[in-house]
């Protein structure tokens, strides 16, 4: 057997993106969405609410749940921000359909438990480059499956962030270094990210941005007080466009996509219209599937003017 196979040369953390730290919000939430699915009853709940739980009594007779054991593992759900309660019934959240996409793609890798093993000592060579090393998992890829399109992806997985400020730096960085595209989802105002825009206009990156029907006037506004003269008459100058690359509508979280190969996606809080959690995908079929989400969207928003 080649020895080479057997050394422990890990792919480097700073590759597939890991922080080699936790903060105690980070594990906090963690540790709450571990314990809200820590139950069998609760996993049962969460797959069963796919297609939304709209009457209750019926989920509890065909999971074959009591009363108790079904509103107890319920509340854990809801308060760990992986259901939430509609005029309809409870839903999955943006943040629980992402979890629930990914536990399909679990489910899979594990009945592929075999190809797993040779994807481990692959992984561990220190003969080949990451390059490499994509394309031969990609040639050991099990069964295609929602939530894991190959094993590929254990490369490049999903990150979580936690704060605001440390997505919205993630996001000026990534619009920084954009050469193609960028569509921006928003519901935020923040300049930070508007001059990153900016910048990207200028190098002739194409962009489209959905920003908040609500509080527009409010938007307009503060970009003439917080634009720097220079940066408001390039927006100013550009003004013929912005019908083309800005509309608004109705937001209720947001996501970007950049150059097709990066994507960012917000979780508001379940009971606050605040920031809870973000997370960015390096996966170009989550990019795909964001950008078929986008197009719905710009189809039926509405055009803006900033003069």
């Amino acid at each position: 057997m080649d020895e080479s196979v057997e050394v422990e040369a890990e792919v480097p953390v700073e590759q597939i993106g890991l922080s080699s730290t936790l903060s105690p919000q980070m594990l906090s939430k963690m540790r709450e969405i571990i314990d809200a699915l820590s139950h069998e009853d609760a996993i049962k709940i969460f797959i069963y609410a796919k297609d939304g739980i709209t009457n209750s009594t019926m989920a509890i007779k065909k999971l074959g749940l009591t009363q108790k054991r079904y509103y107890t593992r319920l509340k854990q759900l809801l308060e760990a921000g992986l259901l939430e309660k509609r005029e309809d019934g409870y839903w999955h959240t943006v943040l629980g359909n992402i979890l629930y996409q990914m536990g399909k793609g679990f489910k899979t890798l594990i009945e592929q438990k075999d190809r797993l093993e040779l994807a481990n000592r692959l992984r561990k060579t220190k003969t080949l480059s990451l390059e490499e090393k994509k394309r031969l998992m990609n040639l050991i890829t099990p069964t295609q499956a929602e939530g894991i399109s190959s094993l590929a992806d254990l490369i490049n997985p999903v990150r979580m962030v936690d704060s605001y400020e440390d997505l919205v730096k993630e996001l000026v960085n990534a619009i920084d270094q954009a050469e193609d595209s960028v569509y921006l989802v928003s519901r935020y105002n923040d300049i930070r990210v508007i001059e990153a825009i900016i910048r990207a206009l200028q190098r002739e990156v194409k962009i489209r941005i959905l920003v908040k029907r609500s509080g527009l006037t409010d938007r307009i506004n503060m970009l003439r007080t917080l634009l720097s003269p220079r940066t408001f008459k390039v927006l100013i100058e550009a003004n013929k466009e912005l019908s083309a690359m800005i509309r608004k509508t109705d937001i209720s979280y947001s996501f970007v996509i950049i150059d097709g190969k990066l994507a960012g996606i917000e979780v508001s809080h379940p009971t606050k219209d605040i920031f809870y959690l973000g997370f960015i995908f390096q996966n170009a079929d989550v990019c795909r599937r964001l950008g078929s989400i986008f197009n719905e969207m710009w189809e039926k928003a509405k055009g803006v003017s900033f003069l």
